[in-house]
């Protein structure tokens, strides 16, 4: 038998835990602010190691000593002092994808909220349904083997005896009715 959770928030752990949507927008979120961070790293300076080496082998007549194998090493150091506003353009852009992501993440809480709350109270109503449908097959059962007594003392007729077990069975099938839409 399946067990249903009427927990709120134990629901929405379970879709913050297991749910692939929500874990799809959380790395979303994530990778926006990494976006911002590579942004806003393009205002520090940048440091390139730079090395060469050269093999030269001289042909011919050429002295080996005029040929010399070179190595040479050095640093390129950049300062961003002004690129036209790109760099700031480039920042506000991931800043917005970042707004995008968690707005879309808000977006999913606030609509898996109402459908939890939503089957929640469509849960209570299908029970609550069910148990006064329950009460009134029972009612009804009483009813009959009441009605039966009578008829056998010759206080009610065949037909309020029939009506009797029809209203029985029409509880019955409302029980039942009620008893599938909790599932």
């Amino acid at each position: 038998k399946y067990i249903f959770v009427e927990s709120p928030e134990k629901l929405m752990d379970m879709v913050m835990k297991y749910n692939d949507d929500y874990k799809m927008l959380v790395n979303t979120r994530k990778a926006a602010t990494e976006d911002i961070n590579a942004a806003k790293s393009s205002y520090f300076p940048t440091v390139d190691l730079v090395s060469s080496y050269v093999q030269n082998n001289p042909s011919g007549s050429a002295k080996k000593s005029d040929y010399e194998d070179e190595f040479k090493t050095g640093i390129n150091v950049s300062f961003n002092i002004f690129n036209g506003f790109r760099n700031s353009a480039q920042e506000r852009k991931m800043v917005a994808s970042y707004s995008q992501a968690k707005l879309q993440i808000d977006d999913f809480l606030i609509k898996t909220r109402y459908n939890i709350d939503s089957q929640l109270s469509r849960y209570a109503a299908a029970k609550e349904t069910y148990s006064v449908a329950e009460r009134s097959h029972t009612n009804a059962l009483q009813l009959t083997e009441l009605y039966e007594q009578e008829f056998q003392l010759g206080q009610k007729s065949l037909l309020d005896l029939i009506s009797s077990r029809n209203e029985a069975f029409q509880a019955y099938v409302s029980m039942i009715d009620s008893k599938y839409s909790l599932y």
